[in-house]
């Protein structure tokens, strides 16, 4: 399901609503949070259909953002329980392994407090280095195997019986204090960010853009647009 700049938050000017923002009965990816707009600069651009924001001085976003300027830094912000993170996925793969200059993160988006869970996975996944092996698989289990793995105890369950999981490992990494930090930190710069839906991508920490804002008219998704989209913009 696309997700309109109405349904993000934002007037069509570009300027922040206060709104609460509706939940689609059938879309988990859209959040129903009251989002702070406290110290964020947004324009809007009706060409690119990008958003830019201009983050206050927040040390930890400052330092998290940092990256060598020769290079694209391309985050995408992501939910596991997201359909449409997953359909995008392999064009992510081509695109990194087309463009060698690309510093790219995944963050897990985090508007409310359900979605901490699976991004706690992730941390706990990449901390063990085993997002290579598994990434995909935690995708499959909850959109083909249909596996309702959005809790503490189910996502236990889901790792123990994983054989290339140590669970005795994983359960002290994702209770951990440096996880915890992880979470406070993807949850602050989903905020900053304006990320009320999944996925997006951010653009060396200026421009947000993904396919539910570039959909042709019909609702279909072109990759080779969103790849020169995200072209246009890092050369900005």
């Amino acid at each position: 399901m696309a997700i309109g700049l109405k349904n993000m938050g934002f007037n069509i000017d570009g300027s922040p609503r206060t709104k609460r923002v509706k939940r689609a009965k059938d879309d988990k990816c859209v959040s129903k949070s009251k989002i702070s707009y406290k110290d964020v600069k947004l324009t809007y651009s009706t060409i690119t259909k990008t958003i830019e924001v201009i983050f206050s001085n927040d040390d930890t976003l400052n330092i998290q953002l940092r990256h060598d300027a020769k290079s694209l830094l391309l985050i995408k912000f992501f939910s596991y329980a997201c359909s449409h993170c997953y359909a995008l996925d392999p064009f992510i793969e081509i695109f990194k392994k087309n463009n060698n200059n690309i510093n790219f993160k995944y963050v897990p988006a985090i508007f409310s407090d359900q979605m901490i869970p699976l991004a706690k996975l992730f941390f706990t996944l990449d901390t063990m280095n085993l997002l290579p092996k598994l990434h995909e698989s935690v995708y499959e289990a909850i959109h083909v195997d249909k596996k309702r793995i959005f809790t503490d105890k189910k996502i236990f369950k889901w790792a123990e019986e994983n054989d290339l999981i140590n669970f005795v490992e994983f359960k002290k990494i994702y209770d951990s204090f440096d996880t915890n930090n992880k979470i406070l930190y993807a949850k602050n710069l989903t905020i900053k960010s304006q990320i009320t839906g999944t996925p997006y991508l951010m653009i060396n920490g200026k421009y947000l853009t993904g396919p539910s804002l570039i959909s042709k008219s019909n609702g279909g998704f072109s990759p080779a647009r969103l790849e020169q989209v995200v072209k246009q913009l890092y050369k900005k």
